[in-house]
C-alpha cells in the first residue's frame, strides 16, 4: 500500500476528509495562498494609507504652525514667499519618508493645500499690515491731540501734522475713504477732551463756563453731556475746597486777631498802670485793639469821660474836608494827640473818610460848609461850633436814610441849615429838639426832649453834652439881663 504524502495527511485531516483526494487537496492549498496574498496586500496598502494619512495631517499642523508664527511677525511683506519655502521643506521631508506610489500622492496633495494656504497668508499679512498701520496712525493721533488747545497757531500746525499722518497711512491702500474721516473725527474729539481735561484741572468752574457757553464746539452731544457732569463735579469740589480753605484761614486770621488784642490790651494795662498809656499808642493800634480796650483806654486818660473839650473850628475844617472825600485821617490822628478833638470826633472823622456815602451826601456838606460862613476869612468860633453841629448832625441823618433820594436829602440838609441858623439873639444855633420857635422858644420843654432823646438812644452822649451845652447858653441869653453871670 503506497504512503500518503505527509502534505496530504495534514489537509485531510484539516479538511476533515476521510478517503484520498490529492488532486482536490492540492486545489485546495493554491486558493489559501492566493488568499493570503490578497490578505497581505490589503495589509500592506492599509498601513500606505496610515502612513500617508498620518504625514498629511502631521504636515498641515506644521502648516498651521508656521501661520501662526507669521502673524506675530511684522515683516508682512515677506510671509508669502516664507510660507511657501517651509512648506516645500516640510513637502519634501515628509515625501522622503514616504517613498514610492504614497510620496507622489502626498507631494501633490500637498502642494494643493500649501497653495491653497498661502494664498490666505497673503491676505492675512495684507489684513496685518493696514491694522498695524490704522494702529500706528491712531496712536499718533491721539498723541498729537494731547498737545492741543494751547494757541490756535499751534493747534492749527498740530492738525496739519494729524492730516499728513492720515494720507500717507492711506497711500498704500490701508486705509479707506471712510476710515481717513473716522481716524479725522476721532481726532477732533481727543482734542478737545484733551482741552477740557486741561481746563478742568486748571479751574473746573472756568471749564464748566466756557462748556456751557459752547466753547468745545468739536465734541458731540453724547461727550458734552458727560464732560458737563464731570465738569459740574470737579466744579462743586474745588468749590467746597475753597470755601473750607477761605473759612478755616478765617478763623486762623480772626483767632490771631484776638490774641494780638489780648497782647495790646495786657501792655495798654501795664503803661496805663505805670502812666505811661499815650493817645498816641492807642493810635498806632487802633486797627488791632478791641474796640471796647480802645474806648477804655481813652476815658480813662480823659478822666472818665473821655469826652473833653475840643477846638471847634479845627474840628469843622477836618469834618468838613472829610465829608467832601479828603482823607485827613493823619491830620484827625495829630489833632487828638494834641487834644483839640476829642475821641468821639475822631472816630466821627475816620468813619466820614473810610465810609461810603450817596452822591448826595457831598453835595450836602458843600451846602452847609457854605451856609455856615465859616472861613479863613472869618473864623468865627461860635459859628465854627455851629457848622460843626450841622456836619454833625447831617452825618447822623445821612447814617439813618443811606437809601434816601436826591429830594429827600436835599430838604434834609436844607432843613439842617435852617435849623441851626444864627439866631439874631447872640448867635445861637436853635437846639435839635427845640420846643416853640426862635422867639418863644421853650428851654424847659426843649431840656425834657433833648433827655428822652437821649434814654431813648435817639443820640448818644456827646451829642447829648452837645446839646445841653446849647440850652444852657440860650438860658442865659434868654435870662433877664440882672441876672446873667
Amino acid at each position: 500500500m503506497p504512503q500518503i504524502p505527509q502534505y496530504q495527511q495534514r489537509t485531510r485531516a484539516t479538511s476533515g476528509e476521510l478517503g484520498p483526494g490529492p488532486q482536490r487537496s492540492a486545489g485546495g492549498g493554491f486558493m489559501l495562498a492566493a488568499e493570503l496574498a490578497k490578505t497581505a496586500e490589503k495589509i500592506q496598502l492599509s498601513k500606505e494609507a496610515w502612513q500617508l494619512a498620518d504625514a498629511t495631517a502631521k504636515a498641515t499642523g506644521e502648516l498651521e504652525q508656521i501661520r501662526g508664527q507669521l502673524e506675530a511677525d511684522e515683516d508682512f511683506d515677506t510671509h508669502s514667499s516664507r510660507f511657501l519655502e517651509q512648506a516645500q521643506a516640510i513637502r519634501e521631508k515628509y515625501g522622503e519618508q514616504l517613498g514610492g506610489v504614497s510620496a507622489r500622492a502626498f507631494r501633490d496633495d500637498f502642494e494643493r493645500i500649501a497653495q491653497s494656504n498661502a494664498g490666505q497668508v497673503a491676505i492675512n499679512a495684507q489684513k496685518l499690515k493696514a491694522q498695524k498701520v490704522r494702529t500706528e496712525i491712531g496712536n499718533t493721533l491721539f498723541d498729537l491731540s494731547q498737545l492741543t488747545g494751547q494757541d490756535p497757531v499751534t493747534d492749527e500746525a498740530i492738525h496739519s501734522q494729524a492730516r499728513l499722518a492720515v494720507e500717507t497711512g492711506a497711500q498704500n491702500g490701508n486705509l479707506s475713504f471712510a476710515e481717513r474721516n473716522a481716524l479725522m473725527q476721532k481726532f477732533d474729539t481727543d482734542s478737545s477732551e484733551a482741552a477740557i481735561r486741561r481746563d478742568m484741572l486748571a479751574d473746573p468752574e472756568l471749564a464748566e463756563r466756557r462748556l456751557a457757553s459752547g466753547g468745545y464746539p468739536r465734541l458731540s452731544g453724547e461727550a458734552q453731556a458727560i464732560w458737563a457732569q464731570r465738569v459740574s463735579d470737579a466744579a462743586y469740589s474745588a468749590q467746597q475746597r475753597r470755601l473750607a480753605t477761605e473759612e478755616r484761614d478765617y478763623r486762623m486770621s480772626e483767632r490771631a486777631q484776638k490774641e494780638r488784642a489780648d497782647e495790646l490790651s495786657k501792655e495798654g494795662d501795664t503803661l496805663l498802670a505805670s502812666n505811661k498809656l499815650t493817645p498816641k499808642w492807642i493810635e498806632s493800634h487802633s486797627r488791632e485793639l478791641d474796640p471796647a480796650d480802645k474806648r477804655y483806654f481813652y476815658s480813662k486818660l480823659t478822666g472818665g469821660a473821655g469826652d473833653g473839650p475840643r477846638d471847634s473850628t479845627r474840628y469843622a475844617n477836618l469834618r468838613e474836608r472829610a465829608g467832601l472825600g479828603e482823607d485827613v485821617r493823619d491830620e484827625a490822628r495829630e489833632a487828638l494827640h494834641r487834644g483839640e478833638i476829642r475821641s468821639s470826633d475822631f472816630d466821627r472823622i475816620l468813619g466820614e473818610v473810610e465810609g461810603s456815602r450817596p452822591s448826595w451826601y457831598r453835595r450836602g456838606t458843600e451846602y452847609i460848609s457854605t451856609m455856615s460862613g465859616v472861613s479863613d476869612l472869618n473864623p468865627d468860633p461860635a459859628a465854627a461850633a455851629t457848622k460843626a453841629t450841622m456836619l454833625d448832625q447831617w452825618n447822623d441823618w445821612a447814617s439813618a436814610h443811606p437809601k434816601a433820594s436826591v429830594t429827600e436829602a436835599q430838604t434834609a440838609y436844607q432843613d439842617i441849615v435852617s435849623h441851626n441858623s444864627l439866631v439874631q439873639m447872640n448867635g445861637l444855633p436853635m437846639p435839635k429838639f427845640a420846643v416853640g420857635n426862635r422867639l418863644a422858644l421853650d428851654i424847659d420843654s426843649t431840656e425834657a426832649q433833648t433827655a428822652k432823646a437821649f434814654q431813648d438812644g435817639r443820640i448818644d452822649k456827646a451829642q447829648f453834652e452837645r446839646e445841653a451845652l446849647l440850652l444852657q447858653r440860650w438860658r442865659q441869653a434868654l435870662a433877664p439881663q440882672g441876672t446873667k453871670k
